[in-house]
């Protein structure tokens, strides 16, 4: 039965096809998250959208669940969907931006670099993630933390538009003026909706980013974590701060701050207040 499945598939679309026993099926199903262990069972990397909706209705009218895959970060393995059919996008990567406009578009497999790279040309961002090979797809749909979280708000919060493929298998063009509910869902309601493909940002000038991190080891953690509380309750929204604990190698409690400064000008924000800077760099 699984031969016949994907001889159909096969033969309904261009892309590749790869069953358990194919090869190259093995290391095409590896996760970035080493924990997602899940065995799709086909994976599918579509040429184009026609592609995408041929597979769709034919996973449909098969009953095969379906899962998507970007950069493979997902933490609870949605990028590793077990015997479903995996709609692999992670050769789907680019990004093309609109400097007059200030928009982004980007395919769906985009990872944050591809993004970071054509808007930083312009020196222009959009709110997305923290680590740079993660996939805007997944981390947008369901949200997303960047470095200017405070300033601009959530990856999904720039999300202005979407291709997206639905169960049905139609293509839909998904912006303020098309469809715009849907497009309130796509901002961090997941991929519930459908396959998305390509997605736009609205984008904001970021001309200048300064950043790094303290380690702290043993007592001066507890403090450490007290300092950077105290910092953010009246931190202004350039400062974006984030603080990891864990156990050292040797038991004793370690931490380590990473610390975003969005630099503005003077004018659009105010400047930092003069007794905000020096706290920053006590810590």
């Amino acid at each position: 039965m699984t031969d016949v499945l994907a001889r159909d598939l096969r033969a309904l679309t261009r892309g590749q096809v790869l069953a358990p026993r194919d090869d190259g099926y093995e290391s095409a199903r590896a996760a970035y998250n080493a924990l997602a262990t899940g065995r799709p069972a086909y994976i599918f990397r579509p040429a184009d959208v026609p592609d995408i909706v041929a597979a769709v209705r034919w996973a449909v009218e098969s009953d095969l669940a379906i899962g998507v895959r970007g950069g493979a970060h997902s933490v609870a393995g949605h990028s590793s969907p077990e015997g479903a059919l995996l709609v692999d996008l992670s050769r789907w990567r680019g990004a093309t931006v609109d400097p007059v406009a200030q928009t982004a578009d980007a395919l769906g497999g985009s990872r944050l670099m591809d993004l970071d790279a054509a808007t930083a040309a312009f020196g222009l961002a959009a709110p997305s993630g923290t680590f740079v090979d993660t996939g805007i797809g997944g981390l947008t749909l369901t949200g997303g933390l960047s470095w200017i979280v405070a300033s601009e708000g959530f990856a999904c919060d720039a999300l202005v538009g979407a291709q997206l493929v639905t169960m049905a298998g139609d293509v839909l063009e998904v912006d303020e003026h098309h469809d715009p509910e849907l497009l309130w869902g796509l901002r961090g309601g997941g991929g519930n909706f459908g396959i998305v493909t390509r997605l736009r940002y609205a984008l904001t000038p970021v001309t200048q980013m300064f950043g790094g991190a303290v380690r702290f080891r043993g007592d001066g953690v507890r403090d450490a974590l007290v300092r950077v509380m105290e910092l953010e309750v009246d931190a202004p929204d350039e400062l974006v701060m984030t603080m990891v604990a864990y156990a050292g190698e040797d038991e004793s409690p370690a931490a380590h701050a990473n610390i975003a400064w969005r630099r503005r000008s003077r004018r659009s924000c105010g400047g930092p207040r003069p007794d905000r800077t020096p706290r920053l760099l006590c810590l």
